[in-house]
């Protein structure tokens, strides 16, 4: 992680405020980044809503024409030369 020499000396005083080393304290740091992003990859959704959701995964609608047009383009481009 980077910092500025400031952001450092701060986070120093701060480590040393709770008794932590600095290392402690900048892990301390990654792991509450890593839990927030893990916070806004769950989707909630109401019992309608997710009794919606798999159906729609069970019984998808039919392809479009763009889809069906992709899936033409990408085997197009998947053969064995």
């Amino acid at each position: 992680m980077t910092t500025t020499p400031e952001g450092k000396r701060a986070s120093k005083r701060a480590a040393a405020k709770r008794s932590n080393s600095f290392s402690e304290c900048v892990a301390q740091a990654r792991d509450r980044a890593i839990s927030g992003l893990h916070h806004h990859r769950i989707l909630k959704l109401s019992a309608l809503d997710a009794l919606a959701f798999h159906r729609a995964l069970d019984n998808p609608p039919p392809a479009g024409p763009r889809l069906q047009q992709a899936f033409r383009t990408y085997k197009a481009l998947r053969k064995p030369v």
